[in-house]
């Protein structure tokens, strides 16, 4: 069901997103996201078929820049997914988006997320639920997610160390 105005059952155009995401890092997101939409299958690059208001504006809170290399910064938002430290990637954010709002998390939900990476998936999962217990095999990038998320003031997610299967 696509995200809706709350007086009509429309859906939300790209032009209402700029109006609801005014800060200037949500309006480039939302410019990159459509020329990538202009560039794809538009029933998949559709931004309003995420079902809620919430999630769509936790994916523009995120910045997922902050979690690529400083490299690949220009591609942060592309649809495709890109490196990160120890030979992993870092999911695109459509289907990260895809994902979480597959969940249909309560507000105050606790998740478990298993494979943390760079930390981008709890971000937008900590957005969106009460609490996020993440967990990353990789020493090396759990401490690094670890330091980004505190960083970025995601009080709400914890990274373990761990073997998730």
């Amino acid at each position: 069901m696509p995200a809706t105005t709350a007086t009509s059952s429309r859906p939300l155009s790209v032009s209402s997103y700029m109006t609801i995401f005014p800060s200037r890092r949500e309006r480039d997101f939302l410019r990159r996201i459509t020329l990538v939409m202009g560039n794809r299958n538009q029933r998949q690059w559709d931004l309003p078929a995420l079902d809620s208001y919430e999630l769509n504006r936790a994916i523009f809170r995120v910045p997922r820049e902050e979690f690529v290399d400083e490299g690949q910064r220009q591609w942060a938002y592309d649809d495709h997914p890109l490196p990160i430290e120890a030979g992993q990637t870092i999911s695109q954010p459509y289907v990260v988006a895809w994902m979480v709002d597959g969940l249909s998390l309560p507000d105050e939900a606790r998740v478990l997320e298993i494979g943390t990476g760079s930390g981008y998936g709890a971000a937008v999962l900590a957005e969106v639920a009460g609490e996020v217990v993440t967990v990353e095999r990789l020493a090396e990038l759990a401490d690094l997610a670890r330091a980004l998320l505190q960083e970025l003031d995601y009080r709400n997610v914890i990274v373990v160390v761990g073997d998730g299967s």
